[in-house]
């Protein structure tokens, strides 16, 4: 079990016991917990999936969009996987996304099984269709509100000013539980 939601079971578990919520009745707090929990779930197979088709490198199994950023330092990496919430599927769609250098480029994979294909392209079709600079924002705020698990290189951030380091900070935190999708800020750009 992830360790965010094995804390947030105890912490649930310590406000039943000094009775802040009911033990028996469902409350927020309940249902919050078992939605992580069903979800971390939900993730662990799907990665589980991925992982399968990757050891047999049985790469049709997977659909991939590729996006080459030439000529571009490298700024961020990025190894998420994240869900496309919100969407009228049967199950959550999954896509994974990975950016790193290669050969004085940037290069940024997203990665899906076949059933979410649709989902994903649908999702990604504003970022895939565009180029140059406003790409590279698309992708910023994607990776912002979407993606844990990136790093941004310590030259480039520090290059920033302290108001482009405090709008991406705030715009990282505001997106923690829900995307802002017609947010636009100009200071948010990662590459």
């Amino acid at each position: 079990m992830p360790t965010k939601c094995l804390a947030f079971s105890v912490h649930i578990s310590k406000r039943v016991e000094v009775g802040l919520s009911p033990g028996i009745t469902p409350c927020r707090f309940g249902m919050f917990a078992t939605a992580h929990l069903a979800n971390a779930y939900e993730c662990y197979e799907y990665k589980r999936q991925f992982d399968q088709y990757y050891l047999n490198t049985d790469w049709s199994q997977l659909q991939h969009h590729i996006i080459v950023l030439k000529d571009q330092m490298p700024s961020i990496a990025v190894s998420s996987m994240f869900s496309l919430d919100d969407l009228d599927a049967p199950e959550t769609p999954r896509v994974t996304l990975s950016v790193f250098p290669a050969d004085g480029q940037v290069m940024i994979a997203f990665s899906a099984v076949p059933k979410d294909a649709p989902f994903v392209m649908a999702y990604l079709d504003r970022i895939l269709c565009s180029d140059g600079q406003f790409q590279k924002y698309l992708l910023s705020k994607l990776i912002l509100q979407s993606c844990d698990n990136f790093v941004i290189a310590p030259t480039y951030y520090n290059a920033l000013t302290q108001e482009r380091q405090d709008a991406i900070c705030q715009f990282y935190v505001e997106t923690i539980v829900a995307n802002a999708e017609d947010h636009e800020d100009e200071r948010l750009y990662l590459f």
